[in-house]
């Protein structure tokens, strides 16, 4: 899983509205190619390793996803506790991923 680019807020901008944002979605949707060699070098997976883009999703309008949404769309399913547990709930704390893949 590689994430990157979180911001605070609650209201982000979809299609690009806003600085890298725009970019960020360009490449994972039109060409996202160009992500994968620096992803995986970062996070040092094989060269032959998949890397299927979730978010920004054209399809899905953009969305960026948040909190239990953000654990969901990834299939993360946390065993020993609740995000509640450690994870502020608070709408202005929570973090919102640009970029992810599974």
């Amino acid at each position: 899983m590689f994430l990157t680019n979180w911001t605070y807020g609650q209201n982000n901008p979809t299609n690009g509205e806003k600085r890298s944002l725009k970019w960020i979605q360009e490449a994972v949707n039109d060409k996202p190619r160009l992500l994968d060699k620096p992803v995986k070098n970062f996070i040092g997976a094989a060269k032959k390793q998949k890397i299927e883009w979730v978010s920004p999703n054209k399809d899905d309008d953009y969305a960026e996803y948040r909190d239990q949404a953000f654990l969901e769309l990834l299939r993360i399913k946390l065993t020993k506790t609740k995000l509640n547990d450690f994870w502020p709930a608070r709408r202005y704390a929570s973090v919102s991923w640009h970029l992810a893949k599974k």
